[in-house]
């Protein structure tokens, strides 16, 4: 089988850079991308020099049509 991957970048928000993620709209994108066929694979955080979320990137796969 082979597959198709995506990624996708999610800002974190809040004071300076990084912050908070807003969960629920990380739920409802996931969501629609499930509905698409898509599985996570994998989600990592990039983090600014003082240790704060900068981005969250979540990989993602499924099957090649």
């Amino acid at each position: 089988m082979q597959w198709e991957y995506k990624t996708v970048k999610l800002e974190a928000q809040g004071w300076f850079v990084g912050g908070k993620v807003d969960t629920h709209s990380l739920d409802r994108l996931l969501n629609e991308y499930g509905h698409q066929g898509w599985e996570v694979i994998t989600a990592v955080d990039t983090n600014t020099s003082s240790g704060q979320t900068r981005d969250i990137l979540v990989i993602m796969k499924r099957p090649s049509p």
